[in-house]
């Protein structure tokens, strides 16, 4: 407002930021193949014979963030220093140069990051399933190692078993023998016989025998 309370306009209405980003665009160039270690300083005098230069970017590698992708972003000042410096045949450092609008090289590295996006899940996803491959056989190795420890247990308990068993009846059958001897000392073979059969269950004649 002035001093009287007028409402005043503006001469010339605000950009919104699509705009702004456009116009930005529109007066940049993308220049390639620089050399990896060129210094943005290098770059910006170089263009700066050829227009009035209001910023440089160089871009990282979309595989590698640490190292300068091989192309400058130039914006020039105005959009017709930026369409003319491109109609011009330049070279850096003795190499010749490919100039393109800043959109199409927007575009083009956005291709190479989501293809590069695509193969990157792919390795992280064949690596996970080699993990897990490699996982369920260790398991699977486990279990049968496991396995293999309780038929050993088994295989331990049962000869224990055995030999528990054949203790008892070896007991059994000395305990059956001395009885024996006593019931049929000084008698005859056919009276130690029936001593035998009358004395002994069929059991006991089983294990005296066994």
């Amino acid at each position: 407002m002035d001093t009287r309370g007028k409402k005043v306009g503006r001469a010339n209405e605000l950009l919104k930021p699509d705009e702004i980003i456009d116009q930005v665009d529109f007066r940049s160039i993308a220049a390639s193949p620089l050399p990896y270690n060129v210094k943005l300083e290098d770059v910006q005098s170089f263009f700066a014979q050829h227009g009035k230069v209001d910023s440089v970017r160089l871009p990282k590698h979309v595989s590698d963030k640490r190292h300068f992708c091989g192309t400058a972003l130039v914006e020039f000042s105005e959009e017709e220093e930026a369409n003319g410096v491109m109609e011009k045949k330049l070279s850096f450092a003795g190499v010749d140069l490919e100039m393109k609008p800043k959109k199409e090289f927007d575009t083009e590295r956005e291709a190479k990051k989501e293809a590069y996006e695509k193969s990157n899940t792919k390795k992280h996803g064949h690596a996970k399933k080699e993990r897990a491959s490699i996982s369920t056989k260790e398991s699977a190795i486990g279990h049968d190692e496991k396995l293999q420890d309780l038929e050993m247990i088994k295989l331990q308990e049962l000869n224990q078993i055995l030999k528990d068993t054949k203790n008892r009846l070896a007991g059994r059958r000395e305990a059956i023998f001395e009885g024996l001897m006593q019931s049929m000392q000084g008698e005859d073979d056919t009276k130690q016989v029936k001593i035998f059969e009358q004395t002994l269950s069929p059991e006991q004649r089983e294990v005296f025998l066994n």
